[in-house]
């Protein structure tokens, strides 16, 4: 059973958008109080951080865009951006949403509710989406490994 689909990272624009906001909110409040001494130093900190976790968030949107996005489910496997994820490695497959679903592989091993970026994914084209999550379901039952609709966050 080897079958490919076309897939992409879930990583959006949501997360620099906070963070460009946040530091414009610090910009602002920065004009508006002009803050001295340890205000001063507190604020541009507040300002840098932001500004750095902005940055590092569009890299990380940027680098998870390049990859290849395609699934392949082999026999006894994953291809998941390039890598091969052995069956054994997976405790259960998460779901997240009806329309549009994303989905996620949560490893063994991992106690956390945050999955990996690498480790997630959603289909690219809406027409395949009903063949692929009943071929990863199906691959899924072979291997013994749990499919659940759950709520989950990612991280980088």
């Amino acid at each position: 059973m080897n079958q490919s689909y076309p897939i992409k990272p879930i990583t959006g624009l949501e997360l620099p958008a906070l963070f460009l906001f946040l530091m414009i909110n610090h910009l602002v409040l920065f004009i508006r109080v002009e803050p001295d001494g340890v205000a001063l130093v507190l604020t541009l900190t507040a300002v840098i951080i932001a500004f750095a976790a902005c940055v590092w968030s569009l890299i990380g949107v940027i680098v998870m865009n390049k990859k290849p996005g395609i699934l392949h489910i082999h026999d006894s496997s994953l291809e998941l951006y390039g890598r091969r994820i052995e069956g054994e490695t997976i405790e259960a497959i998460w779901v997240r949403g009806y329309f549009r679903p994303k989905y996620g592989l949560k490893r063994r091993g991992r106690s956390s509710k945050t999955l990996l970026m690498q480790d997630c994914f959603r289909m690219r084209d809406g027409r395949e989406e009903d063949a692929c999550s009943a071929a990863l379901e199906q691959w899924a039952e072979r291997q013994g490994i749990p499919v659940r609709n759950k709520l989950f966050s990612t991280r980088f």
